[in-house]
């Protein structure tokens, strides 16, 4: 981990909008908040000589024995399965007097709200793999755009999400991908048929794009 923490607590404000500006954009009202989903990585111990990866840690403070048993490691497991890594899950306890809990819960309260005033107005981002790519400046919406495609582009061969979502139109979806400026930089996709497909093809013309293909049924 860094050798000093700026802040003693985490900042929520990226995943705050998250999970109100996707359902916000597109329509789908609190329940795309569940089905565009997101979680943080509590912890990746590394070799701090050559930086290797070495386990993925999911952390829960110890309340009582139904925080650790409820405790979500899906995910993670999922993630450490692809990666060929060790995974934990290691809950902590402590003698934290319940006045001093109650003072800590006050405090992050109003942490929040002062997050809350002050809303994300842009950002910048790169691809880091396959391959490096420089930075690119973008508008929130054109952000929360490339995480809703990413999404989509999963479920185009997601088998549950087929039975659920709205069909994926393919021929849109490629366009979307290509004209975004994560991929305008030059950017290998990152994964998925759909942003393979948008890559090879390139931005659409400007009369009008290429001819539209029949979209995967379900």
């Amino acid at each position: 981990m860094s050798r000093d923490r700026r802040y003693p607590g985490m900042d929520l404000t990226y995943s705050q909008a998250h999970r109100d500006e996707l359902g916000w954009q597109y329509q789908r009202g609190n329940g795309i908040g569940h089905r565009t989903k997101m979680i943080d990585r509590d912890w990746t111990e590394f070799c701090h000589w050559c930086n290797a990866p070495l386990a993925l840690i999911e952390e829960v403070r110890i309340i009582s024995d139904r925080q650790f048993a409820d405790k979500q490691t899906r995910v993670t497991r999922l993630t450490a399965e692809r990666a060929a890594l060790p995974a934990f899950l290691v809950g902590w306890r402590n003698e934290r007097p319940p006045v001093v809990q109650e003072k800590i819960d006050q405090l992050n309260a109003e942490v929040r709200s002062l997050e809350l005033a002050y809303p994300i107005v842009g950002f910048r981002a790169r691809h880091l793999w396959p391959r490096l790519t420089g930075p690119v400046d973008l508008k929130p919406a054109e952000w929360w755009n490339w995480i809703y495609l990413l999404h989509r582009d999963h479920h185009y061969v997601c088998p549950r999400a087929q039975r659920f979502e709205f069909p994926v139109r393919h021929d849109l979806m490629c366009d979307a991908f290509a004209c975004h400026p994560l991929n305008l930089n030059g950017a290998v996709p990152l994964f998925g048929p759909l942003i393979q497909l948008a890559q090879q093809r390139g931005p659409p013309a400007l009369t009008g794009g290429p001819p539209p293909t029949t979209p995967r049924t379900r």
